[in-house]
C-alpha cells in the first residue's frame, strides 16, 4: 500500500494536474460560452432565413402563377396573331381579286368607250345621212305637190272641157 506521503504526492501531482486541466479548460469554457452565444445566434438567423425562404417561395409561387397567366396570355396573343396573319393574307387575296376586277373593269370601260366613240361616229354619218334625206325629200315634196299642181290644173281643164262639153251636148250643139 501507498504510504500516506506517496499519497499526498500524488495528490499534489493530481492537483497540479487539475490545475493544469482547468487551466486548458478554462479557455474552452470561455469558447464553449461563445459557441452558444454564436449558436443561438445562428439559430435565431436560421429561423429569419426560414422565414424569408417561406417569403420567397410564396412570392416564387406566386410568380409561378403569374408566370403561368402570362404563357396562357402569350398562348392566346400567339392565336390572335396567327388568325391575323390568316386575315391579312385572306385580306390580301381579295385586293388581288379587286385589281383583276378594277383591270378588267378598266377593259371594259375602254373598250366601252371604243363603242360610245364608234356609234358616235355612226350618229354623226346618221346625222349627215338624215339631213340629206330631209333634203330629197323636201326636194321631192316640191316636185310631187308641183306635179299634184299641174295634175289640178290639167283635171280643171279636163273639167272645165268636160262641163263645155256637157254644156254643148245639152244644148244640142256640136262637139
Amino acid at each position: 500500500m501507498l504510504s500516506r506521503a506517496d499519497m499526498e504526492d500524488a495528490l499534489i501531482k493530481l492537483d497540479r494536474r487539475l490545475a493544469g486541466v482547468e487551466q486548458i479548460l478554462q479557455p474552452m469554457a470561455t469558447d464553449m460560452v461563445a459557441l452558444k452565444v454564436d449558436v443561438s445566434g445562428v439559430k435565431a438567423e436560421l429561423t429569419n432565413l426560414g422565414r424569408e425562404v417561406s417569403g420567397v417561395q410564396r412570392d416564387v409561387s406566386g410568380l409561378q402563377h403569374d408566370v403561368s397567366a402570362l404563357q396562357d396570355d402569350v398562348s392566346g396573343l400567339r392565336r390572335d396573331v396567327s388568325g391575323l396573319q390568316n386575315d391579312i393574307s385572306g385580306l390580301q387575296d381579295d385586293v388581288s381579286g379587286l385589281r383583276r376586277d378594277v383591270s378588267g373593269l378598266q377593259n371594259d370601260i375602254s373598250g366601252l368607250q371604243d363603242d360610245v366613240s364608234g356609234l358616235e361616229r355612226d350618229v354623226s354619218v346618221l346625222q349627215r345621212d338624215v339631213a340629206t334625206l330631209n333634203q330629197e325629200v323636201q326636194e321631192t315634196r316640191r316636185e310631187v305637190l308641183g306635179a299634184i299642181g299641174q295634175v289640178a290644173r290639167g283635171v280643171d281643164l279636163l273639167t272645165t272641157g268636160f262641163d263645155v262639153l256637157t254644156t254643148r251636148l245639152e244644148t244640142g250643139g256640136v262637139i
